[in-house]
């Protein structure tokens, strides 16, 4: 009885102690979930330098690591940290899904970075962007805090780089600053931006398009810290009885979209707002949003114009209310590379505006189906892409080469954008495998 006793009591006081051991160590608790749903990942290894020095031995080195689990939370880390004369390092390998691997604006905002003689950067808005202020900067958590970002002309002479929307047909770079790094900035599509001259002055890009020098996205999504994951337990069709709703001013355009969407109504119903329509809606009041999202089930996301990656706004704010995007601009495939799936649906995906206009009324009368467009809120949110931040990191990095664009008109504009419409028998600009 003894002997049986023994063997009964020790394995179960063994469960006993790992159970405790994982309730009180959130750290074991996060290498066992993401030892067991990375199994695809592959390893990434990323150095960080932070500039410290003798007096500064207190600070944590360890700050950078949040920084990355703010940018992207969603994988392991495992940091090494060593110690030199005048610098803190730490070095991370990191478990990231194949996803991630690729991701530049995660590799640029923790790219290497060698201090030199603590100088700060001057960096000069040529144009006025309310959104992008050195008050901001200062105030983001940036692992680089040696840049300043200005905006009167008088500084244009000292400054370290300049940002440009169009042309400086006028400019020459100051003698006093030979080496001033020109960075062409732009986040309109090629359509409707001015011609580029044929030989180029600048030496970055900053685009929206993901092989610009500094990628310059609308949005971004990141997953999730796992013990962060919704539990979807709500109806999001609940309480809704207007199927499409669609803000626009511009009706000028060229890939179809007005003649699309006057096609669509014919077999489901659209509310157009704004000068296109007959509708009004302030879409920047709250009200106006929260109207859109208890009413409507769907919100037209049409771009002006069908280019690469053109992706903006429309599309990304759309994500902060409940309704589901109908999307038009870029292929299919630039919208599957930067959003969960099944969050949107693309014209594209659907022969004509009236077959797309069957599987709207499918999913207004099937709940169980629409709310599945949702699923993707358990494990993704929008983040910030710290554009600032990784342009003050990228001008700091000692291994960045400062390049100048042979032919930037050529990079642009060349098989970018889909001409516009001309065949009245068509309704949109359909991107084709030819133009992919």
């Amino acid at each position: 009885m003894r002997v049986f006793s023994r063997r009964y009591c020790l394995p179960k006081f063994i469960f006993i102690v790992i159970c405790l051991f994982l309730l009180t160590n959130i750290w074991a608790v996060r290498f066992l979930y993401f030892t067991t749903t990375m199994v695809r990942g592959q390893k990434v290894t990323i150095n960080l330098v932070m500039e410290g020095n003798s007096e500064k031995k207190t600070q944590n080195p360890l700050s950078a690591k949040h920084d990355i689990s703010r940018m992207y939370p969603a994988f392991s880390y495992n940091f090494h940290l060593t110690s030199s004369n005048n610098l803190e390092r730490a070095s991370g390998v990191f478990d990231l899904p194949n996803m991630i691997v690729t991701d530049r604006i995660f590799l640029q905002s923790k790219t290497k970075v060698k201090m030199v003689n603590n100088k700060t950067l001057k960096i000069l808005l040529y144009f006025y962007d309310k959104t992008m202020t050195d008050e901001k900067f200062q105030r983001s958590q940036c692992s680089v805090k040696n840049c300043r970002f200005v905006r009167k002309p008088r500084d244009y002479e000292t400054a370290d780089a300049v940002l440009f929307k169009d042309i400086p047909e006028h400019l020459k770079r100051p003698v006093s600053k030979p080496g001033q790094l020109w960075v062409y900035y732009q986040l309109e599509s090629p359509v409707h931006t001015r011609r580029l001259p044929e030989k180029s002055v600048f030496n970055w890009t900053a685009t929206y398009r993901p092989d610009s020098t500094v990628e310059a996205p609308y949005g971004k999504f990141g997953e999730r810290i796992f013990h962060r994951k919704m539990k979807l337990r709500r109806n999001y069709a609940k309480g809704k009885t207007k199927n499409i709703a669609w803000f626009v001013s511009n009706c000028d355009n060229l890939n179809g979209r007005m003649k699309y969407v006057r096609e669509l109504r014919k077999y489901i119903d659209v509310d157009i707002y704004g000068d296109c329509g007959n509708l009004t809606c302030d879409r920047d009041s709250v009200s106006c949003m929260r109207m859109l999202q208890r009413e409507y089930r769907f919100y037209l996301a049409f771009e002006n114009s069908n280019c690469r990656h053109y992706i903006t706004e429309k599309f990304f704010k759309t994500f902060s209310y409940d309704v589901i995007p109908i999307v038009m601009g870029a292929p299919l495939k630039d919208y599957q590379s930067i959003a969960p799936t099944h969050s949107f649906i693309h014209v594209d995906q659907y022969n004509s505006p009236q077959s797309l206009a069957r599987y709207l009324h499918q999913l207004s009368t099937d709940d169980s189906m629409y709310n599945k467009y949702f699923e993707w809120k358990k494990s993704y949110e929008l983040i910030d892409t710290n554009f600032m931040c990784r342009l003050c990191v990228m001008l700091h990095t000692t291994d960045y080469v400062k390049t100048q664009y042979r032919n930037l008109t050529k990079w642009w504009r060349e098989k970018t954008c889909l001409k516009p419409l001309r065949n009245r028998k068509e309704f949109w600009t359909k991107w084709t495998e030819k133009e992919l």
